[in-house]
């Protein structure tokens, strides 16, 4: 197993750390002779070869995506370094384009970025679009938050804070939307009544098709 070694003389034991490329760095102490610094690195052979696997599984699932989808649209993912574009994630036709000064890429930094954008992307669509239909149903909240939710698409509090899943943005408008209603109908309903799909549907007529479509996605919605 092949490793750089880089002696510190601040430092008082042997560590290891895996950078984005897979190599395997480890820093010791500037005395410590590299017999030892061998005898610990191959203790630790195993958890070697699992960080490196899962890192391998991360990369080599974002290179198996090759779209991604932002309102409903289709866009080829792209690394790229190039003048031409600007600095970090952009759109260019049918391209989302993740471009960077340096010449040097890695899957994981590039995920980041477009998780990143997408989010940003997401807050644009949601707080005024929240706004707008808040008013229509005559309706006030109090908090509205974008964040990641594993197994909800939105959620309203009983202080009346909303909630919303930023990957909403992958979706079309009116899949968006439905949530927004869903989620603002229970500032009037805190439950799932007869009562609550009445007002859900006189706002989105069309609520069972997006209800069922959002289950299909497999993150169930409360």
């Amino acid at each position: 197993m092949q490793f750089t070694i880089r002696k510190n003389p601040r430092s008082r034991r042997v560590s290891i750390r895996i950078d984005q490329n897979c190599n395997i760095l480890v820093t010791a102490p500037k005395r410590m002779p590299n017999f030892l610094i061998d005898r610990f690195v191959k203790q630790k052979d195993e958890w070697i070869k699992q960080t490196i696997n899962k890192m391998n599984q991360k990369r080599n699932m974002f290179d198996s995506v090759k779209n991604i989808m932002i309102f409903g649209n289709n866009y080829n993912k792209q690394i790229v370094s190039s003048i031409e574009h600007p600095i970090g994630v952009s759109i260019n036709n049918e391209s989302l384009l993740i471009n960077s000064v340096s010449k040097k890429h890695d899957n994981s930094s590039a995920q980041q970025q477009i998780n990143k954008f997408l989010k940003k992307t997401s807050k644009k669509y949601i707080l005024p679009r929240t706004d707008e239909l808040a008013k229509k149903m005559n309706v006030s909240f109090k908090r509205i938050s974008i964040k990641e939710q594993k197994s909800r698409w939105g959620s309203c509090s009983s202080q009346q804070n909303l909630n919303f899943n930023w990957r909403l943005v992958h979706h079309v408008p009116k899949i968006i939307d439905y949530v927004i209603i869903h989620e603002l109908s229970h500032i009037v309903h805190l439950d799932h009544s007869k009562h609550f799909w009445e007002h859900v549907k006189k706002y989105d007529p069309e609520f069972r098709q997006h209800r069922g479509y959002l289950k299909r996605t497999l993150i169930n919605l409360g």
